[in-house]
């Protein structure tokens, strides 16, 4: 599966809801961490790319996790942008800390597999949190989905 620009986040969320099945529920939980961390490091992005002076402060930052994604967001969304800090954007901001522990634990070899029913709630908590996101974002013209003004701010470089 392919996370691009030019997606539209219900298509993507769509197919990563096809996962849902006794097989393959491991994998959709991975694949909506990867969108949860995608749609907030595309907001970060975008909204540092108004700001030449940020983007050379955050080009080489590694952001990992989710209390240093909110960390991120405070210093770059909601001073610059006025956007609400993510425990208000997604009500459930700290429950979802809780449940995206999973990712943790499949990416760190603690669990092998997940049953569908423990994956799907969890899965509907991370997905419905990217959309609160991604719609605060574009609230504040920083949407997550539109080409950034400028290529390569953050991550890791090409050699």
């Amino acid at each position: 599966m392919k996370f691009l620009i030019q997606d539209n986040q219900s298509g993507r969320h769509e197919k990563i809801r096809s996962y849902l099945t006794d097989d393959n529920a491991i994998i959709a939980v991975l694949l909506a961490a990867i969108d949860l961390e995608w749609t907030l490091r595309r907001t970060i992005d975008a909204a540092a790319s108004k700001h030449p002076l940020i983007i050379e402060k955050l080009k080489n930052s590694n952001i990992s996790g989710l209390k240093r994604y909110e960390t991120e967001w405070n210093k770059v969304c909601v001073k610059l942008h006025k956007m609400k800090p993510l425990n208000q954007i997604v009500s459930h901001w700290e429950e979802l800390d809780k449940y995206y522990q999973i990712r943790h634990d499949i990416i760190h070899g603690r669990v092998g597999s997940t049953g569908l029913k423990y994956a799907t709630k969890r899965i509907e908590l991370i997905l419905n949190a990217s959309v609160s996101i991604a719609a605060e974002g574009k609230l504040a013209n920083v949407d997550p989905y539109k080409k950034l003004a400028r290529r390569g701010l953050f991550g890791s470089k090409k050699t």
